[in-house]
């Protein structure tokens, strides 16, 4: 039985698809399968993503919606097709470290109480990487291009107010930088976090359907797009479970929002 679901909403992401593409290709874990949603894109997406896939040898459903129906309720469309023990949420803006899913893959089969996991999030420069596909560099040497020590994303952060912000967002990923909590944390290999960024989480399915709203949505639907990462997180701490971020296993974002 295949392990891992890959479930990618994209709009109009024709300038992402074949980095992207190349860089889930070229991992070290195989044993994954991805159930594409289109939201009606009217570039080149849908061509670019089955010809991207015929060509990886990757297993894949394409769902094409009639109209943009937001990344909440596509997730919910793709949850419902997943059969798989874990699955995970794609953003099609990202590129991906050859060993980022077999890290995140090896630690949810070795810590059976976790949730939910992702890897520590790093800002891509997405302008850099098309001036040097431009000028001729290969896809992997253009994404290259594009990486910066700055992070995107390390889980979320709640304060006492109840107000909640993606975690050291910009700071320099440094053991000598000047955030304090990047110093305490950049020794480690595993942090725990209030909840997981929904750019590229990854879900234990037996947890997450204890958590399910009406209608078996893992998203609350009222949320076309942001936040409902936020949401699920509170229903998964209000229902016992725990949420890690795993700090050596990285993954590039080009967050536009």
């Amino acid at each position: 039985m295949t392990k891992l679901t890959i479930n990618l909403v994209v709009y109009n992401g024709e300038k992402y698809i074949p980095y992207l593409l190349e860089s889930l290709k070229n991992q070290t874990f195989k044993d994954f399968e991805m159930i594409v949603i289109d939201n009606a894109s009217t570039d080149k997406t849908v061509e670019l993503v089955e010809s991207g896939l015929v060509n990886s040898g990757i297993n894949y459903r394409l769902i094409k919606n009639s109209t943009n129906v937001g990344f909440s309720p596509g997730h919910n469309q793709a949850f419902r097709e997943v059969k798989t023990p874990y699955f995970l949420l794609q953003n099609v803006d990202m590129y991906l470290m050859p060993d980022v899913l077999e890290k995140m893959i090896n630690f949810l089969d070795a810590h059976p109480d976790t949730a939910a996991i992702a890897p520590r999030l790093m800002r891509w420069d997405f302008e850099r990487v098309a001036a040097a596909f431009q000028v001729g560099s290969g896809l992997i040497n253009a994404a290259r291009e594009g990486f910066t020590s700055q992070i995107d994303a390390i889980g979320m952060k709640l304060f006492r107010n109840r107000r909640a912000v993606e975690w050291l967002t910009r700071q320099e990923w440094a053991k000598d930088g000047e955030d304090k909590e990047v110093k305490i944390i950049y020794e480690k290999k595993v942090q725990e976090v209030f909840g997981v960024s929904g750019a590229f989480p990854m879900y234990r399915k037996s947890l997450l359907d204890k958590v399910l709203l009406p209608g078996e949505n893992l998203f609350d639907p009222t949320y076309h797009s942001y936040k409902e990462d936020l949401d699920l997180a509170y229903r998964l701490r209000n229902a016992g479970f725990v949420s890690y971020v795993l700090l050596d296993a990285v993954a590039y974002h080009d967050r536009t929002g």
